[in-house]
């Protein structure tokens, strides 16, 4: 109860506070041009560029009435639009001295004090500008581009930061955090200065987090680092703000990947795959690809499986059928390494060494009569192989004998 009575005193005071000062801001304008008919004259001319008859009339003022502060802003104003700036600032500190609240001649002071490159001189009159009226959001904003101008960026961001705290909302102010973000980034990543550099970019993606490419540079800001884990964890961020980004993906992808994290790309691919999101050729190509890596990095923890899911992805593959074909012949699973040699000669053709194979499993089978058959056809086929001939001459000779048995001499004969 005791806070809500203090925040209900406080919210009257600054209530009070800034219509005071407004009012004070009000009195003082209606002091300058909008209540002297002269020099409401002389700046009509001046706004239709009418600029020396303009000028002519506030020095005949002056002729007579040197200490005329309104004829003196009005004659520093047109030394601003001439770009005499030594001038123009002599006839406004004359005008000040003549009347110190002149809220007219300390803004033309301050784009003096700007364009000649004196910064600290025109953030003096800002100050004074902002005693009349705190909440004055473009002097606010004046101020921070000054001291940006100096290079002090640390003062600029603390003030934009205070100043962003009163207007949270403000769409200026919103632009003005975001320019300010992404210029630091891009200064620091000039300087080679990686730290930085990050630091900046999070603060970019903290500010505009649904501006899709600011996560990019962060992410590889991260990698170059070494820092997988902050890259993954912005990298989810972004996938997270945008589902359907390939780039993002891949991204992903590509971090995993660096620490052999195969078992969660195979189910981040699977799981594309089946909701049919994106590149599909590339994520079944890329599916294949880690099986491989995933069976390679597993070879002392039972690859078979994983093999086997590669040998179904694409039968052609030499690896996998190797493995999976040996595997099979070292369990004895003879019925089964045949099965899977024909699906892979159904694939990339008969060869040689696909029939000879084939030949090694039906003898280990005790398959004779197959190994019989085999063996002459394959004699045709490469007659110029020696163990195939001596298998061959082999069989002959039995086949003989076994006709000299059966009295079948026309056939021992031809054999």
């Amino acid at each position: 109860m005791f806070k809500n009575i203090h925040k209900t005193k406080l919210f009257l005071t600054l209530s009070a506070s800034i219509y005071f000062t407004q009012a004070v801001h009000a009195q003082r304008a209606t002091t300058t041009i909008d209540r002297n008919e002269t020099a409401y004259e002389i700046n009509e001319l001046y706004k239709q560029g009418k600029w020396e008859a303009g000028k002519k009339i506030a020095d005949d003022v002056l002729r007579k009435n040197p200490e005329d502060s309104d004829m003196r802003m009005l004659v520093g104003k047109y030394y601003i639009h001439r770009k005499d700036y030594d001038r123009a600032r002599y006839e406004l500190v004359k005008s000040l001295k003549s009347a110190p609240a002149n809220v007219e001649s300390k803004h033309m002071l301050v784009t003096v004090e700007t364009e000649t490159q004196r910064y600290s001189s025109a953030i003096c009159y800002v100050n004074e500008l902002l005693e009349v009226n705190p909440y004055w959001k473009g002097l606010w904003r004046k101020k921070i581009e000054l001291y940006r101008h100096m290079g002090n960026h640390v003062e600029a961001d603390r003030l934009l930061k205070r100043i962003s705290q009163i207007y949270p909302e403000d769409s200026e102010l919103k632009k003005d955090r975001e320019y300010m973000a992404e210029q630091r980034y891009l200064q620091v990543k000039k300087e080679g200065k990686l730290d930085q550099s990050i630091e900046a970019i999070k603060k970019m993606v903290d500010e505009r987090p649904l501006q899709y490419w600011n996560y990019t540079p962060l992410i590889d800001s991260y990698i170059k680092a070494g820092d997988f884990a902050n890259a993954l964890v912005y990298t989810e961020r972004a996938i997270n703000q945008f589902p359907a980004s390939d780039h993002f993906f891949q991204k992903k992808i590509t971090i995993l990947e660096r620490e052999q994290r195969y078992a969660e790309i195979l189910s981040l691919l699977d799981a594309r795959i089946k909701k049919g999101q994106g590149n599909q050729a590339l994520w079944k190509q890329q599916y294949r690809y880690f099986l491989t890596e995933s069976a390679r990095n597993a070879r002392n923890n039972d690859p078979a499986a994983l093999y086997g899911k590669l040998f179904a992805e694409s039968p052609k593959n030499k690896e996998a059928f190797n493995y999976v074909f040996n595997d099979l012949l070292a369990k004895e699973q003879y019925e089964e390494a045949l099965a899977v040699l024909k699906k892979h000669k159904s694939h990339v053709g008969s060869t040689k060494q696909n029939d000879m194979m084939e030949l090694m499993v039906y003898k280990r089978m005790g398959n004779s009569s197959k190994v019989v058959t085999l063996t002459k056809d394959f004699f045709n086929k490469y007659p110029g192989d020696t163990e195939l001939r001596e298998s061959f001459v082999g069989i002959s000779l039995q086949e003989a004998r076994d006709n000299m048995q059966d009295s079948n001499v026309a056939e021992a004969i031809l054999d």
